[in-house]
This record gives C-alpha cells, sequence and structure tokens, in this order.
C-alpha cells in the first residue's frame, strides 16, 4: 500500500466503516487524522496509531512536529503522567511537561520531542538545554524523544546524568510502540 499517511488513514477509515457498519457506534470507533491533528482524542483512539505506526515505521516521519509530540504526549498519558503540553514554538525547549503521583512523592519529567529526519541526529547542545531546564525549573528529570538517534557526544554528556536524564530514540520509540500494540495495559515508559 503506497500513499501519503492521510490517503492511508482514509482508505483504512473506508474499509473499516463498511466491515463494521452493522456495529454499535462505540465498538465500530476509528480515530480520523483530523481527529489527531484537532488533539481531540483519547489514548484508546491512540492505540489505533500506535498500532498504524507498529506496521508503518517509517510513516512517524509523516507527522508535523507539534503532532509528534501530542503522539509522544498520549503515550505518556498511558503511564499514568498529567502531561500539559508548552506553547509550541518559542516554548524554550520543554515541549511537554509530565507529572505524576507515586508513592514516594510527585515527579516532574520534562520532555522535549525532536522529530528529525532519520540522518539528523541529536547533538550535545540539545541535551544540555534539557538538562539546564530540569534544573532551573526543579523538575525531577528530563526525557529527550526523537525519531533519529544522537550523536556521540550527546551520548557520553547523558552518562554523565543517567538518572536525571533519558533518551528515546527511533529503534526505541519503535520498541514502546510495538510492546503497546501487543499490550495497551503494558507500562513500557519508565
Amino acid at each position: 500500500m503506497t500513499g501519503s499517511f492521510a490517503e492511508i488513514v482514509l482508505l483504512l477509515s473506508e474499509k473499516i466503516e463498511n466491515f463494521t457498519k452493522d456495529l454499535p457506534a462505540e465498538e465500530r470507533r476509528l480515530i480520523s487524522l483530523e481527529e489527531f491533528r484537532n488533539g481531540g482524542i483519547q489514548f484508546q483512539d491512540t492505540l489505533e496509531l500506535v498500532r498504524y505506526f507498529d506496521s508503518n515505521p517509517d510513516e512517524i516521519f509523516s507527522l508535523m512536529p507539534r503532532e509528534f509530540e501530542i503522539f509522544v504526549s498520549k503515550l505518556l498519558e498511558k503511564h499514568g503522567y498529567q502531561v500539559t503540553l508548552g506553547k509550541g514554538s518559542r516554548d524554550g525547549g520543554v515541549d511537554i511537561f509530565a507529572e505524576r503521583r507515586c508513592m514516594f512523592g510527585t515527579e516532574l519529567t520534562l520532555v522535549q520531542c525532536k522529530r528529525n529526519r532519520k540522518d539528523r541526529k541529536v547533538g550535545e547542545p540539545v541535551v544540555k538545554q534539557l538538562f539546564g531546564d530540569i534544573e532551573s525549573r526543579n523538575a525531577t528529570k528530563g526525557l529527550l524523544v526523537t525519531t533519529s538517534t544522537f550523536t556521540g557526544p550527546a551520548l557520553v554528556y547523558i552518562e554523565s546524568v543517567k538518572y536525571r536524564m533519558s533518551l528515546i530514540d527511533f529503534g526505541k520509540l519503535q520498541n514502546i510502540i510495538s510492546a503497546l500494540k501487543k499490550d495497551p495495559s503494558c507500562p513500557v515508559i519508565q
């Protein structure tokens, strides 16, 4: 199946609508690309995207940067975080504020999302900027999620602050998506 992400979603929506037309409305729900882009979706709807991205990993690059941030925020919500999206452009490097209450207290994770091409690695300056945000905002930790990978110096730096920051590259993101497809209740983001 070839075509843009939007064309594929439309085609699949039509096929599923025909197949499920006799089911009750709550059982035939399918998220449209417009619903995703408008942000009015619940996590169970996001599972449709998880399934799609698991089968079509490179289609994640068709998301706009803000859409990628929303997708990551939905993944975090699934794992018990209450999320607040940053302002978008000129947000100071923090795309998502993810807060979680656990038995040991409240955690605040600052998340930066980089929806890059595969060949555009995230460098040490971006990692250092996020670490600076963690320090200045007294956050518990930081998380940097990208659709590419990280440079050598970025990985060396992250090793020095490994208890305060985590990195998710394209490979790890695909593992998270695959795990969620197999078991939507499994907590894969730590």
